[in-house]
């Protein structure tokens, strides 16, 4: 377990390229969009569902108040 510590701490410091820097901010974006992604996909499903089941009961509810005038 020492070894590895030692490895990654032996490792000398160095600034970042300008690639690796790229390639980090294009990871991060992509990481972004994709969250945003799957939480509108969430909402609007969610939405959805919600919508339809509550068009269900306003249909339920006009039905028994149409059989009880009759």
């Amino acid at each position: 377990m020492s070894s590895i510590a030692s490895e990654f701490s032996a490792a000398p410091s160095r600034r970042m390229t300008k690639e690796e820097k790229r390639v980090i901010a294009a990871a991060s974006l992509g990481t972004i969009f994709k969250w945003y992604d799957f939480f509108l996909y969430g909402s609007l499903s969610a939405a959805i569902v919600l919508n339809t089941r509550r068009a269900r009961q306003t249909r339920s509810s006009r039905a028994r108040i149409a059989e009880s005038v009759k």
